[in-house]
């Protein structure tokens, strides 16, 4: 909690949005001084609280799951040669690492595969019905 408001002041410092991709374009679009100044900040956040990483990342799936069931959870990710990444996950040849944590705490193949992309194709196919139904 106290490392997340320290982020939530810094981005509000900075002029960001919470929002992640919004904030991320914000980021973009800044100039380069200004984000090695965001950067350096966020780096002394993260040596006081320490990096985020794949468990944190899985304590947050186990937390959905729990509250809301396994077919509402979705993982994707996007790395664009930029700070923001997990300890355990700093890009794509790291991804097993998040699928090797999911199947130590106990998912199975088929429950990973949901989370994956099985949940977001099943929704996309139903959200294509929605629409065929709505141009008939």
């Amino acid at each position: 909690p106290e490392m997340t408001q320290e982020i939530a002041d810094l981005r509000a410092e900075f002029g960001f949005p919470v929002d992640f991709y919004p904030f991320f374009l914000a980021f973009l679009a800044r100039d380069v001084d200004t984000r090695r100044a965001y950067e350096q900040r966020l780096g002394e956040i993260e040596s006081r609280h320490g990096k985020a990483s794949v468990r944190d990342l899985v304590d947050h799936v186990d937390y959905v799951v729990n509250r809301i069931g396994i077919d509402h959870v979705g993982l994707s990710s996007d790395f664009m040669n930029h700070s923001f990444s997990l300890d355990g996950w700093r890009d794509a040849s790291e991804t097993r690492n998040v699928t090797l944590e999911l199947a130590r705490r106990g998912y199975n193949v088929e429950e990973i595969g949901r989370i994956w992309s099985g949940n977001a194709l099943r929704v996309w196919s139903e959200v294509e019905e929605v629409a065929a139904r709505l141009r008939r």
